[in-house]
């Protein structure tokens, strides 16, 4: 699109302006505020980001209508009354604007050449929007790589939730007459092009020449698989390694899906290995292989053909070397975008997708222009559109690989140790420019690498940090609850292996700090929603404990898992024995046959109770049961009857659970209290109950709190618990 910039004359607001430079301006917002609030009737002005544009290019033309009607300082909610823009500072060496489609409209119709670039994206790109959508955006005024961003969206939209949002920018170069328009970088339409490879090659190269944490986590050469797909053009075969071989690799993250997978079975085990005709190979297999290919790997591991699928033994032992595996190879391809091995790696970005260039001249200079609108492209910040970060499986394969390359909806994502960037990152050097977000972005990979692999000195940090993982991986889906353990494995022995940990690792929980472990409790949400169910803990297809957070089966991601977060004051047990019984030799941080705590400690008796939420006078919740843990007067006498508020059931308690008919408790069943801790408020307590086929032994059903004041701890306890017992939980 061609544009022509009408020049106006200069104005003396726009002169006076200009004259009174940086330091008039309020420092923030606050202070405006304070202005008006304290009754000054001529506060110090506003000027408009058009004036401050025409200051930083030494443009003296005039500022549009829009500009010379914000010259006053005005409250954010009176300038959204009138239609006007409001200009503050957000974020640091920025200005936001917060106007409409119709004002914008009326700017650039009076002359704003950068209102006119404005308005001719949203005209192409959101043709439905009308006069009243709101604008706002962010206008940098600092660094050669700062540029500016647009969001629009329909006015009955929050402040939370996302509308339109472009970035604009030149190209290296080739600069527009205004300094806002900084230089930015083109990235192609598909990533299956040449120059996504190149721009893969490039971050490869940086990484392993200059990130030093990346360098000493991922050497130049580590130890082959047991089996790797040999690459090397023409033929795509099977190769069993020979034992302490070595070499370069690079590894497929990808979702299995319904549809029928490409799997090495023991029948087809030969064949395999004497070469896999290209035609029969999915999608997303051959995208992965002509991109190692174009990278210049000779292996790809796969593990639908590099692990025997019918084999117990062979999937066992593996599957427990995916930790190594992972951490091992150069790079892993990620297939975020695909739901199954058709869809396929590669993408073209659709065509409203797409950049659009905007050409005009200057009407002063007669100097030509191209200045380029691109809508976000954030897929990354939007998993739910990734089908990848939804499953259970590749997260630990994300966690551990050093490098990860992720394909996308509509670009390639670069990940490693060190950094975070993408095709879209908007600097000419490929990454991203704002330095405060490229630290970020490796503080969070930090924590979810590196936090878990080396050394600390605090130990309570390395364990917040493995209690975070456990809540985001609980949220992910399973086709087979059995692997909740296993697909959690790698990054255990992970952790087992460079974390200088020296407790056991026991079904999701550590041994050197299972008290705080055993603090773990299911929303109420997720109860309601149907998410949690238990198979029965006394069979023997329970595939954990009930006092581990993997015991809980969960359905649709719905489940979420919270912990604790307040620091121990005192304890008020002891841990006598814990054991764990691994379902396989070959896998001892993997599935688990049964396990069993013992402790010693106060066991109060007391009974689970119902409370609709309706008695609590919550509005709107009147089919919520509220459980409620009762301590009998018997046990405290006849005037004091104190009740445990706040009792998180572990599974739904009032429905019948698959698995058996053990599982219907009823309202004032008997329930024992088995005291844990007292944090900064509460007092925690483990509930539990005696299955009909347990004998002796409890399982876990919930947790409770309890305030300090319900119980005096030095007077009333030995009553209530009849001093200390000895307790197995399943």
């Amino acid at each position: 699109m061609r544009t022509t910039v009408v020049a106006r004359a200069p104005a003396p607001s726009a002169a006076d302006g200009l004259a009174r430079g940086r330091a008039d301006r309020p420092s923030d917002d606050n202070a405006v505020r304070n202005e008006v609030g304290n009754g000054r009737s001529n506060p110090r002005p506003r000027r408009h980001w058009r004036t401050i544009v025409a200051r930083e290019t030494q443009d003296t033309r005039d500022a549009c209508q829009i500009c010379n009607d914000c010259q006053g300082w005005e409250s954010e909610r009176a300038a959204r009354r009138g239609n006007k823009i409001v200009v503050g500072k957000w974020p640091k060496d920025g200005f936001r604007i917060r106007t409409t489609v119709h004002s914008l409209t009326d700017s650039a119709n009076n002359g704003c050449p950068p209102c006119g670039i404005f308005r001719d994206t949203i005209a192409h790109f959101v043709p439905a929007a009308e006069d009243d959508w709101e604008v706002e955006g962010w206008l940098p005024m600092s660094g050669p790589d700062a540029l500016p961003c647009l969001e629009v969206k329909h006015k009955g939209l929050s402040q939370y939730e996302r509308g339109f949002i472009f970035s604009f920018f030149t190209t290296p170069g080739k600069p527009s007459p205004w300094k806002l328009f900084g230089p930015g970088k083109l990235f192609p339409e598909d990533t299956s092009s040449p120059e996504t490879l190149e721009q893969t090659k490039q971050w490869l190269h940086d990484c392993s020449a200059t990130h030093p944490d990346c360098q000493i986590d991922s050497p130049p050469s580590g130890p082959l698989p047991t089996r790797v797909l040999d690459v090397t053009p023409p033929t795509v075969k099977l190769y069993v390694t020979q034992p302490g071989e070595t070499g370069q690799y690079a590894t497929l993250s990808h979702c299995w899906g319904t549809s029928q997978m490409l799997k090495t079975e023991h029948p087809t085990l030969t064949s395999r290995l004497a070469g896999i005709p290209w035609t029969s190979i999915p999608k997303t297999f051959q995208d992965a292989i002509a991109f190692v290919r174009g990278l210049n790997i000779k292996h790809l591991w796969i593990d639908s053909l590099c692990i025997i699928q019918d084999d117990p033994d062979d999937w066992a032992r593996e599957s427990a070397q995916m930790a190594s595996i992972y951490r091992n190879s150069l790079v892993t391809i990620a297939s975020a975008r695909s739901s199954d091995s058709t869809g396929g790696c590669f993408s073209a970005v659709p065509p409203l997708g797409r950049t659009r260039p905007i050409t005009g001249s200057d009407s002063i200079s007669g100097a030509e222009f191209t200045v380029y609108a691109r809508p976000d492209v954030q897929n990354w910040e939007r998993p739910s559109l990734l089908p990848l970060y939804s499953r259970a499986w590749c997260f630990q394969e994300r966690i551990l690989s050093p490098r990860v390359v992720y394909f996308c909806h509509e670009q390639v994502r670069w990940e490693c140790r060190s950094c975070t960037t993408s095709e879209a990152a908007l600097g000419p050097t490929g990454y991203y420019p704002d330095n405060t977000s490229q630290e970020k972005s490796r503080e969070n990979n930090n924590n979810n690498n590196n936090g878990l692999g080396k050394d600390s000195s605090d130990p309570r940090s390395m364990n917040d940090t493995w209690r975070r993982l456990v809540r985001e991986y609980v949220e992910l889906d399973l086709t087979y609850a059995s692997d909740r353990l296993p697909a959690l494995s790698g990054m255990a022995k992970h952790v087992q292996q460079t974390s200088g940990r020296t407790g056991r690792y026991l079904a999701g929980l550590w041994e050197d700090s299972l008290l705080e472990d055993l603090m773990w409790w299911v929303r109420e949400e997720d109860l309601l929603a149907g998410a949690a169910v238990r198979p029965d803990v006394s069979k023997a297809k329970c595939q954990a404990p009930s006092w581990s957070w993997a015991s809980i089966e969960g359905h649709g991601g719905l489940l979420k898992v919270q912990h604790r977060i307040y620091p121990v004051k005192k304890v008020h047990c002891k841990i006598e024995k814990v054991e764990v019984t691994p379902a396989t030799a070959f896998d001892p941080t993997g599935a688990v046959k049964c396990g069993k705590l013992v402790m010693e400690g106060m066991l109060v008796p007391g009974n689970l109770r119902y409370q609709d939420a309706e008695e609590e006078e919550q509005p709107g919740t009147k089919q919520r049961v509220v459980f409620r843990v009762e301590i009998p007067s018997e046990a405290g006498g006849p005037d004091d009857n104190p009740v445990l508020y706040q009792m998180y059931a572990d599974y739904q308690l009032d429905k019948r659970q698959p698995g058996g008919s053990n599982f219907l408790v009823s309202d004032g069943q008997d329930i024992w209290c088995f005291c844990l801790a007292t944090d900064q408020w509460h007092k925690c307590w483990l509930v539990l109950r005696k299955p009909h086929a347990s004998g002796d032994a409890y399982e876990r059903i919930g947790m409770a709190w309890q305030s300090h004041k319900q119980i005096d701890e030095g007077k009333d306890w030995p009553r209530y618990a009849g001093g200390t017992t000895t307790v197995a939980i399943l």
